[in-house]
């Protein structure tokens, strides 16, 4: 039923304030870690995106915990859920100035002239250039610029509200 739809955005919630928690005690210790991980998991903006069945939970959740693993010095399982956050929402790409402003803070910034360091960033970056290259392909020959229906729309104007995901947000899910 509706639950499966919440599912994986609960799980990837309960992995962001994990990854809250892991980052924050080893930064700061357990008492600072717990309130941060409690601030997270409360937040109401946090439990809004938590219920909704939308990518935004499992980007943020995944940024997270590409930075926790970071900082134990795992760049690249790092790199690969960096990567997967930058696939789930493309907007988390800002997270990269996150990723590498921890990776000079822990190692300094000649760390990021390094070898593995490049690689790492190549990991987290090759595999969205080439979804949004492919992308750009698939919407340059077959979408409607002004609605992403495709070749079939006649309108010129679509309005969002017409959309299965605008009303589920609007109204829970289409039956």
């Amino acid at each position: 039923g509706e639950a499966a739809y919440r599912l994986p955005s609960m799980a990837f919630a309960a992995l962001a304030v994990a990854s809250i928690f892991a980052l924050v005690r080893r930064r700061l210790g357990e008492t600072a870690a717990l309130g941060a991980a409690t601030l997270a998991a409360f937040a109401p903006v946090h439990l809004e995106i938590a219920a909704a069945p939308r990518p935004d939970e499992a980007a943020f959740a995944l940024t997270v915990f590409s930075l926790a693993l970071l900082d134990r010095g795992r760049m690249r399982a790092s790199a690969i859920a960096l990567s997967l956050s930058f696939l789930a929402k493309t907007t988390y790409a800002i997270a990269l100035v996150a990723w590498v402003v921890l990776l000079a803070r822990r190692d300094g910034w000649r760390a990021l002239l390094r070898p593995r360091s490049i690689a790492a960033l190549a990991l987290a970056l090759a595999p969205v250039a080439a979804w949004q290259a492919h992308a750009a392909r698939v919407n340059a020959t077959t979408a409607c610029h002004s609605c992403s229906v495709g070749p079939s729309c006649r309108s010129t104007r679509r309005s969002p509200e017409t959309s299965s995901s605008w009303r589920w947000i609007k109204r829970g899910p289409v039956s």
